[in-house]
């Protein structure tokens, strides 16, 4: 396999070694060799677990793909996520010149000259880079446990990454499998001249990726839910099998995949969403946000987008904040319990009566918010329902749903 130098070193997943080193490797041009990278690595131990990490810790980061410009829609995976579901239909964010996804609920995001599709095609590739980079390093016939568990964890980040590039640039497999998809990084590939792949073939590689992570990670016991363990490959790749309609195959790997979760009960849920948290037993695999990342990243994080009361953030200032389509709203029944995750026409919910907010419990939150972004009046009827924790800066997402869940103080249901 090949891997772009340059490309290597501006994710900083490459460890620095003497110039002499540099000087003795060949060919001599822009391109690293997966034995050159073996024999860094023998040299340099430590720099597999760096990479490895590096590979996990790019889907939070801040300003990855623009690392100078400031924008505040540069914010790792969580950003695709966000851009995904204003191109649904069953969320809404107001358009008022502060909204930097603006373009998504315009369907303008399919657009090659604006940031966000440009965002959404980078990111996704420089993790498959940094996975291939973790898989180069490693020799497939080692017996190092820990090292096939990295393995098939970087291929399960792989398999994640093209399922995140192929439904947005070709339509659905059952209709679409023999068209142009995206171009595959693998061995022997110059990627500077890389055609497009057709569906098909971009899935044959998603399906042998998920097949091996399956496979090799049985008896894996992650640190944290950041990481990919056997119930997260058996998620991913019913995620792969509903995208190709074998709906079979999907339903046996959904099974697998919640073996030994207790989602949350009806009783549970009323007293409010049960996905706030890390801990949450209904959460599988996330991202998480470094302290440090939040901090960093300023308005450019996912607590500046999703969070109705975080008070320097993008949404509350600008009144932004993800919402739920009102006729998404008016369909759910009132018996059902999660219709209280949401304030109401009256900026209302029972739920508002369980937390404070600047002082304050119940409805007097939603006029509070009012008064303190006063220069931003409310857009929406049917705001996002805040259910605060403030100390929490993961960001989690559900592996089964086409759509997404996040860790927020709003909440919204797709």
């Amino acid at each position: 396999m090949k891997l772009n130098k340059f490309s290597i070193i501006a994710l900083g997943a490459l460890t620095v070694v003497s110039c002499s080193d540099i000087d003795e490797q060949f060919p001599e041009g822009g391109i690293l060799t997966s034995e050159q990278i073996q024999e860094t690595t023998e040299a340099i131990p430590e720099r597999t677990e760096a990479t490895f990490t590096g590979m996990y810790n790019m889907m939070g980061e801040s300003f990855s793909v623009f690392p100078s410009s400031g924008r505040a829609d540069d914010w790792g995976v969580p950003m695709i996520m966000l851009s995904l579901d204003g191109e649904g239909p069953d969320m809404w964010m107001a358009n008022n010149n502060y909204n930097w996804f603006s373009t998504c609920g315009e369907f303008s995001s399919r657009n090659a000259n604006y940031a966000n599709p440009y965002i959404r095609y980078i990111l996704p590739y420089r993790q498959i880079g940094i996975a291939n980079e973790v898989l180069a390093s490693i020799s497939p016939d080692t017996e190092d446990q820990n090292a096939i568990y990295k393995m098939a964890q970087a291929r399960a980040i792989r398999a994640y990454d093209y399922m995140l590039l192929a439904p947005y640039f070709q339509f659905n497999y059952e209709t679409s499998k023999d068209k142009p998809c995206i171009p595959v990084l693998k061995d022997g590939v110059d990627y500077a001249n890389n055609p497009r792949a057709t569906v098909e073939e971009v899935y044959n590689i998603i399906i042998e990726d998920l097949n091996y992570a399956v496979e090799h990670l049985e008896g894996y016991e992650r640190a944290s839910k950041a990481y990919v363990n056997l119930n997260v490959a058996y998620g991913l790749r019913a995620r792969a099998y509903l995208n190709m309609g074998m709906y079979a195959e999907a339903a046996a790997d959904a099974a697998k995949a919640i073996e030994g979760y207790n989602p949350a009960t009806m009783d549970e849920l009323a007293a409010g969403p049960r996905f706030c948290k890390a801990d949450e037993t209904n959460w599988m695999w996330g991202v998480v946000i470094t302290d440090d990342q939040a901090k960093n990243g300023g308005l450019a994080t996912p607590a500046s987008w999703f969070s109705a009361f975080t008070g320097d953030g993008y949404a509350p200032a600008t009144q932004v904040t993800p919402s739920i389509n009102s006729l998404l709203y008016n369909k759910i029944p009132a018996t059902d319990v999660r219709k209280a995750w949401w304030i109401d026409t009256n900026l209302y919910s029972p739920l508002l009566d369980k937390i404070s907010w600047n002082g304050v419990t119940g409805v007097e939150i939603s006029n509070k918010f009012d008064d303190v972004y006063s220069d931003f009046p409310v857009l929406s009827l049917v705001l996002s329902y805040a259910f605060i924790h403030f100390q929490e800066t993961a960001l989690f997402h559900n592996l089964l749903g086409r759509n997404i869940f996040r860790h927020t103080d709003s909440i919204y249901f797709i």
